[in-house]
């Protein structure tokens, strides 16, 4: 798994910087529809112009600044010959900030004694896939219930955060990539908080 993750994250991060440069890419096909934030006390006036992006085959919901882009493809493992599937979305907001979602779907459910070596191991395959990422934090957290690990480096001039977590037979890692040493973190906060499941609405 370590490998191909790692080709994974390499690849998806050549892919927002194609994207950023190629804005006139042809976007996914999922479905986007407003969703209301005036709630919310992570609410601000960049936080107005969000849409809610659903992705009924992964089973969630998520607020993004645009559209995203999608990529996709399926990985045979060495080891195990399991065949995995892996997707990504990719969305940016007007000053360049990018938000992610990686989902790596397996065949099987994982079971709950695995999961916790699991994201550690997603976490430790992104940090060290080149020498230039820097690990500034690590802990362990939940989203909606599920265990979760909340992480973020440095990587020359980016800050990328990250949060990985697994429901089911599916691992999803939602990452923020910032130009800004001080980012704005309700902005993440508020991206990583509104992940939900479609089967608990």
């Amino acid at each position: 798994m370590s490998r191909n993750y790692i080709i994974l994250i390499v690849i998806f991060i050549a892919v927002f910087v194609f994207l950023l440069i190629r804005s006139n890419t042809k976007s996914t096909n999922g479905e986007s529809a407003p969703r209301s934030i005036e709630n919310t006390p992570l609410a601000t006036q960049s936080l107005q112009t969000w849409k809610e992006f659903v992705w009924k085959e992964g089973n969630f919901r998520i607020m993004l600044p645009t559209k995203p882009h999608h990529v996709t493809d399926k990985v045979r493992d060495d080891k195990s010959n399991e065949v995995r599937i892996y997707d990504t979305f990719v969305s940016a907001d007007p000053l360049g900030q990018g938000y992610m979602i990686s989902m790596i779907t397996f065949l099987k459910p994982i079971s709950s004694e695995n999961v916790e070596e699991l994201l550690n191991s997603v976490v430790r395959d992104t940090i060290n896939r080149t020498k230039d990422n820097k690990l500034n934090k690590m802990k362990t957290s939940t989203l909606k219930g599920y265990k979760a690990i909340d992480f973020s480096y440095d990587n020359n001039n980016r800050v990328i955060h990250g949060k990985v977590f697994a429901i089911n037979n599916t691992v999803y890692l939602l990452g923020v990539i910032d130009n800004n040493p001080d980012p704005d973190t309700k902005e993440i906060d508020y991206f990583m908080n509104s992940f939900d499941t479609l089967s608990e609405k």
